[in-house]
């Protein structure tokens, strides 16, 4: 029974978000602006905690809410079973070429979501080295003009790249020093990008390297009032249960950069009050 009720505050959080997105109050998509140079850096967190809504106490989050946290780009920790209660990531986009219809930007990530854990832990061997990658070289992506999507700039190079990381640093972990034995560098570069799903493992090696970028094509795909706070409460069908309230601001710099976006979700059920906060912040340098 407690698995069940577990995944039904899961499920009724990830459904009222889904409504909210689609909902926004009325408003304009950003228009933007950027030049060849601008170098933009985030930061972005994600927290959630529990507690008892009687005393207040803290208790233990739901499993099920890491599980469901597939409207945010964190849910890629979950695939390396982490469960923590907060997150943290820096990253820096830098625009290289500018068209009529996309901006080709550098990603590279300053700090990792993942702390001081990367280093020492095999389960966390994937991460290790596509964000010393990221951290090092970065890799180019595309956005579209309105920023609503974006997709790697040139898959096969940036797998090559991966790959030539991998292999010189191969002597960092004993798993890849024993593959990378046996199977000859550019052999393994064939084989990866030849395959289907290579768009969806750069993507994974975004999500768990840089999640925050993950939110920018769903903030600039929908229309907002900027400096505005979006507040609304959503009733709930399960008796005891108090409404779904979700929070959001938004802001943006006048060339369309976003300056800051939180959104903070509160579900109230009789044993349990949840509470998440994302955000993304736009670093200025003093």
């Amino acid at each position: 029974m407690k698995n069940i009720d577990q995944r039904r505050i899961a499920l009724a959080i990830v459904t009222f978000i889904c409504t909210i997105v689609c909902a926004q109050v009325p408003g304009d998509y950003i228009s933007t602006h950027f030049k060849k140079g601008d170098t933009l850096q985030y930061t972005y967190k994600l927290s959630i905690k529990a507690e008892d809504p009687t005393t207040r106490k803290p208790i233990e989050i739901p499993y099920g809410v890491y599980d469901n946290l597939s409207f945010s780009p964190a849910s890629s920790y979950y695939l390396l079973n982490e469960n923590r209660k907060s997150y943290e990531s820096t990253f820096t986009l830098t625009v290289r070429e500018v068209t009529p219809y996309t901006y080709t930007m550098r990603l590279q990530v300053q700090q990792s979501p993942y702390g001081d854990n990367i280093n020492g832990n095999p389960e966390l061997m994937t991460p290790k080295f596509t964000t010393g990658l990221l951290k090092e070289e970065g890799i180019l992506i595309t956005f579209n003009k309105n920023m609503s999507n974006y997709m790697p700039t040139n898959s096969n190079e940036t797998i090559n790249d991966l790959v030539d990381y991998l292999y010189t640093h191969r002597e960092e972990n004993e798993l890849i020093k024993k593959f990378t034995d046996v199977v000859p560098k550019e052999e393994f570069k064939q084989e990866f990008t030849q395959s289907e799903d290579v768009n969806s493992f750069i993507s994974l090696i975004i999500n768990l390297s840089a999640p925050g970028l993950g939110m920018l094509p769903e903030i600039y795909g929908h229309k907002y009032t900027p400096e505005v706070v979006h507040y609304k409460e959503i009733p709930s069908d399960k008796k005891g249960s108090h409404p779904l309230k979700i929070e959001e601001t938004t802001s943006f710099n006048s060339e369309g950069w976003l300056n800051e976006y939180n959104r903070t979700v509160t579900f109230k059920q009789p044993r349990s009050l949840i509470v998440s906060h994302e955000s993304i912040i736009r670093q200025v340098k003093q």
